[in-house]
């Protein structure tokens, strides 16, 4: 996570930072913190451009979610998660 291009992205919510990472010939990962001290679900279709993605990470030791579709993710409170985007 510490190659590549960073991207910030604006997901609309101030207590909400996300940040994609994507080398050429790689899927790309994408970083989102919710340091907000309730749950967000976090709308990723435009984010995604409408790819899946795996959860390869999450400080959410609870967490049971680990694919989903290019919809939304639910985080927990102060809870961070990194997406494996699938595809390029």
């Amino acid at each position: 996570l510490n190659r590549g291009t960073y991207e910030a992205v604006d997901l609309g919510l101030d207590d909400v930072l996300a940040y994609r990472r994507t080398w050429p010939g790689s899927d790309s990962f994408l970083a989102v913190l919710n340091f907000s001290g309730s749950a967000r679900p976090i709308d990723l279709i435009e984010v995604l451009n409408k790819r899946g993605f795996e959860v390869v990470l999450s400080t959410d030791p609870d967490r049971v979610t680990v694919s989903g579709g290019a919809g939304a993710i639910h985080l927990a409170a102060n809870e961070g998660v990194i997406l494996r985007v699938m595809g390029r």
